[in-house]
């Protein structure tokens, strides 16, 4: 905490807390706040999950630190039929669906009489949580939002600390200056590319549009009949516009043009039409009646869509955005993206295009092209070739995309960021040299084998490195290294559909929390999933081995990634090649780093083994071993077992590869090969070397497939079937 005292007083920017995972980080946070506040100074907490905030709150509540919280206004929302059914609110909503308890001018008042009910219990000390300032409103009758609204107004002079989650504090700009803002795994905020970007699905939006005309021309409403001249024209210029975008590169500027419509006639349109469908909105949800709130909140969310369409369209014109429009093919697919990016009017250190040069000259990073193939290769330049991107305004180059650190500290106008992570990425840990390896708490192992989504039904190692928890040998390679060890495993699956695999697994069922509020009894912890953020009880667990699992996107989603990290990278970054080599690094970082803070939630005597290519665990910047058999335990008993698979399939291989190098060198020659031929062909086949080539020939002569003699081998019987593997 001194520390970060001193990098503060200095004037530092940010600050990178590096941790193990489960190593009491909150608590540390906690502390930090505390020590700041003590000295008069203001933090702000932000965190990337509303359980981590609430694990934040429990500490500060612990420590007697003032603090107020701020939830969503969905967190907040009294009126249990709208928040149940509808799952939406915003300050238009509120406003319009007849709330009754939408503030009038006296909710300041309320305010003030529930602060004053807070210090008659809790004293001087400011502590608002959601639960307490749900109960004082319920006091007062009044909505908690803006209760805590006003609450806010009312203790601002206290300085208290402000929590909330990234999402809430990117979507609002009303919040007291701070002097420090301490970011909770602030690696989930830095390696956002585009926090300000709002992707547009323009066949949604263009049949939303159609249903809201159809809405409009079919209805009797005075309101709606007046709607009807604008709303036509319009939908006629989506759907041409959205056809047009199929075919070539298009901009929004093209979007009215040659049509009877304009921006601000469908803005009026839509005004028309919004009060009327909030009204049928909130009959509905009076009613109870649950298919028509059903059809009602469709109609209103499309109608709602589009407005935010526009809006971005009308942003686009003010030059605050720029608009992205990426076509390319994938899978044979016919891929058409468009998106609204908020961008600064700063000009990048260097330009994307040169960054795009330096990978044509340096070629895709040793670690990456193993993981994704030559694939990527493809779909980078398909990427590039496709991705337009037009400046909004009168602006005549785009600018320069809002990164999610520096837009935290925009909002919250902190002079220093302190950003703690077991998991830092090269954004949130700028300053960290890329070859000095983070250590994890766990011993972290890489195994031989990769684990995918896919495998097969084979009961035999065939040499395949790719395999799933469904894969016959895999499992009993699994549960025989257990038997020897009697080992206790628990295991990270790549993603919640093939955790489902593991269930035949010998690995301990998790209760874990689902997403409807409840629990699962399931085979294993997802990264990223919700059992895998907070404190899930998982550390106390008596585990010996974690198998895991790496998730990577696929090649044309890993490259539409690593542009917009080029995009971000570009406005740092003086050197296009450095820019290249931490975009490398970040993708690294992406895929690797989300399994090993699931790993990490198991006791640290547990060894995390990880199915993957160690070159792309230490491009993530993680220190890591090779599987052992020198190894203790489960690893190194898995280690053996592996060992022992391989080595049994090259017996099985070597021989028939011996006697398809025998007969293709008869068939080729009309001749039976020499001893000499056999082996030159034998090596440069098969890349192996003289005793190689000598043992397999011996051992396809045991075999019976080839004999020699007189100083020639020959092919004795057909080739025969054998494990010769993929290629």
């Amino acid at each position: 905490m001194e520390q970060i005292a001193n990098h503060y007083e200095s004037g530092a920017e940010s600050v990178a807390v590096q941790g193990p995972i489960s190593s009491m980080k909150t608590w540390l946070l906690t502390c930090t706040d505390e020590e700041f506040v003590s000295d008069s100074k203001r933090p702000v907490i932000l965190t990337p999950q509303r359980v981590n905030r609430q694990d934040v709150v429990e500490r500060l509540d612990t420590f007697g630190v003032p603090y107020v919280e701020r939830p969503g206004r969905k967190d907040l929302c009294a009126w249990n039929e709208w928040r149940d059914s509808v799952q939406r609110v915003d300050e238009r909503i509120c406003s319009t669906n007849g709330c009754d308890l939408y503030p009038d001018d006296g909710v300041e008042e309320a305010a003030r009489e529930a602060l004053e009910s807070h210090k008659l219990h809790q004293g001087d000390l400011v502590q608002l949580d959601q639960e307490r300032v749900q109960d004082l409103a319920a006091q007062q009758d009044v909505c908690p939002h803006y209760l805590l609204e006003a609450l806010r107004d009312l203790v601002d002079d206290e300085r208290p600390t402000e929590l909330a989650t990234y999402a809430k504090a990117l979507m609002s700009d009303d919040w007291s200056s701070s002097d420090v803002a301490l970011l909770d795994e602030s690696h989930a905020v830095g390696t956002s590319a585009d926090p300000r970007t709002a992707e547009i699905n323009l066949p949604a939006i263009s049949d939303a549009v159609e249903e809201v005309n159809d809405f409009v021309q079919g209805s009797a409403r005075e309101a709606l009949v007046d709607a009807r001249h604008d709303i036509k024209p319009f939908a006629g210029a989506i759907e041409a516009w959205k056809e047009s975008s199929e075919a070539r590169t298009v901009t929004p500027d093209e979007l009215f043009e040659g049509t009877d419509a304009t921006l601000g006639d469908a803005f009026q349109a839509l005004e028309k039409v919004r009060p009327e469908s909030m009204s049928d909105l909130k009959r509905a949800v009076v009613s109870g009646a649950t298919e028509r709130v059903e059809e009602t909140r469709a109609r209103y969310d499309q109608l709602r869509d589009v407005v935010e369409f526009l809006a971005q369209v009308q942003s686009y014109r003010d030059g605050e955005s720029d608009f992205v429009h990426t076509r390319y093919e994938a899978q044979g697919e016919a891929v058409n993206e468009m998106a609204f990016r908020q961008v600064t009017d700063s000009q990048p250190a260097t330009e994307t295009s040169d960054i795009y040069d330096a990978w044509r000259d340096e070629g895709t990073h040793p670690a990456i092209e193993d993981r994704w193939g030559g694939l990527l290769d493809h779909h980078i330049e398909e990427v590039w070739d496709g991705r337009h991107v037009e400046p909004g305004g009168d602006r005549d180059r785009p600018g320069v995309p809002r990164g999610g650190l520096s837009e935290i500290r925009a909002v919250t106008d902190a002079d220093t960021l302190v950003g703690y992570s077991a998991t830092h990425s090269e954004l949130s840990d700028p300053a960290r040299s890329p070859d000095d390896l983070r250590q994890t708490a766990h011993q972290l192992v890489t195994a031989p084998l990769r684990l995918r989504s896919d495998g097969d039904d084979s009961h035999e190692f065939d040499g395949r490195e790719s395999v799933d928890a469904d894969t016959p040998w895999f499992q009993n390679m699994i549960r025989r290294a257990k038997e020897q060890t009697d080992a206790r495993l628990a295991a990270v699956p790549i993603n919640t559909r093939n955790g489902a695999k593991w269930e035949a697994m010998p690995v301990r069922k998790l209760d874990l929390p689902d997403h409807g509020g409840g629990t699962e009894h399931v085979s294993g912890l997802v990264p990223n999933s919700r059992g895998a953020i907070g404190d899930m009880g998982l550390e106390d667990l008596p585990i010996d081995a974690v198998l895991c699992g790496v998730q990577v996107q696929s090649p044309s989603a890993t490259a539409r990634r690593l542009v917009s990290f080029w995009e971000l990278l570009a406005a740092d970054h003086d050197d296009p090649t450095e820019a290249l080599q931490a975009g490398w690094r970040l993708l690294a970082q992406h895929a690797v780093s989300g399994t090993i803070q699931a790993a990490g939630r198991f006791r640290p005597e547990a060894t995390n083994i990880v199915f993957e290519r160690p070159e792309l665990v230490e491009l993530a910047g993680f220190e890591c071993d090779r599987l052992s058999a020198s190894m203790g335990g489960f690893a190194g008993a898995l280690a053996r077992e592996i060992e022992q698979a391989q080595s049994e399939y090259r017996r099985r291989r070597a021989p028939v590869r011996a006697a398809k190098v025998v007969g293709h060198l008869e068939q080729a020659d009309s001749k039976a090969p020499t001893k000499n031929q056999y082996l030159s062909k034998y090596q440069d086949v098969y890349g192996a070397d003289e005793a190689e080539a000598t043992e397999a020939a011996f051992l396809a002569a045991e075999d019976g497939r080839i004999e020699f003699g007189a100083g020639t081998f020959r092919l004795k019987s057909a080739l025969g079937s054998g494990p010769e593997g993929p290629g």
